[in-house]
């Protein structure tokens, strides 16, 4: 005897649902909105074996409908890939036809909304294509998607950085790293974070340079007065010094090196050019042709064989 409850929950329904609507707008079923309209509706399309069934069970906030399409002896259905869908569509638009829109109704208890990577369906990054949907929470992780990106970690500890966690201590790595499966770094804390150690340039210490005092002893014994003859006319403005010798102006012990005395330059005398002698040609000799001596060859007498010839030889006249 049949009993009547309730086999799935509401959510679970509803998750169906959202599932099935794509079958009619992007999938197998998409050809029902040109004999169904109107109403909100899912589906899901079906055959067997070589295309010899045909189904389509869909269903709207008011009715559930299924048709099935073939022989009564299966045959291949060559031409009728989508009619099913259009007998389907064409009753229940006159099913329909008086009542007014009424869509599904949303029930999400127990799941969550959430955001997941396309292909793997984790935490995504910024280098994965997202889908937003509705999920269970044990059917959803924290893990960031391994299939498209890598995570930042602490190489000392092999774990999530920390905010005390240096710089050059931070590298890239691909794997399943996460708050819950490895945890933050331990190595680096707030009581014991690294410190680079100072780095302190060398000192470099350079030998003290004795001042030279030399020139100022030569300067000392120099007498910087000069006497010198008052002018012989007021009016000239010529003033004559008489020559001193500079050995006499140092204290005793000092003398200044004589300079080496230079002779005026004498003047080099032009070269004078030798005297050009001309150079006579002589006329080339004339040329005597000749002429090479005529030698006359007589010709050759003919040959004349004697009598002891004719005898021991033959010869052909």
């Amino acid at each position: 005897m049949w009993q009547r409850g309730q086999v799935v929950s509401a959510s679970t329904a509803y998750m169906l649902t959202d599932l099935m609507e794509d079958v009619v707008t992007i999938g197998t079923g998409a050809s029902l909105s040109r004999w169904f309209t109107g109403q909100a509706v899912v589906g899901k399309t079906g055959t067997t074996n070589d295309e010899k069934d045909l189904t389509f069970v869909g269903y709207t906030p008011y009715y559930t409908a299924g048709i099935w399409l073939g022989y009564d002896q299966p045959k291949r259905l060559t031409y009728a890939s989508r009619e099913h869908i259009n007998i389907w569509g064409n009753i229940m638009s006159d099913v329909h036809a008086d009542l007014p829109y009424k869509d599904f109704e949303e029930t999400t208890t127990g799941y969550i909304l959430a955001t997941v990577c396309s292909t793997s369906g984790m935490t995504p990054t910024s280098s994965c294509t997202t889908h937003t949907d509705y999920f269970r929470p044990e059917h959803l992780t924290d893990l960031y998607c391994t299939a498209h990106s890598s995570t930042r970690i602490c190489s000392a500890s092999n774990k999530l950085p920390t905010s005390y966690c240096p710089s050059s201590s931070i590298v890239y790595r691909s794997g399943n790293y996460s708050a819950a499966s490895t945890g933050y770094c331990h190595v680096h804390t707030a009581e014991s974070s690294y410190t680079a150690p100072a780095v302190t340039a060398p000192t470099t210490v350079l030998p003290e340079v004795e001042e030279e005092t030399w020139l100022d002893e030569v300067l000392e014994t120099i007498t910087p007065e000069v006497p010198v003859e008052a002018p012989a006319n007021e009016q000239s403005s010529s003033v004559t010094y008489e020559e001193y010798d500079p050995n006499t102006l140092l204290k005793p012990g000092i003398t200044i090196p004589a300079l080496p005395t230079t002779s005026e330059p004498t003047s080099t005398p032009e070269p004078v050019a030798a005297p050009v002698t001309p150079v006579v040609t002589p006329e080339p000799e004339p040329i005597v042709v000749v002429p090479e001596p005529v030698v006359v060859v007589p010709e050759p007498e003919p040959f004349v064989p004697s009598a002891d010839d004719t005898v021991d030889f033959f010869i052909p006249q």
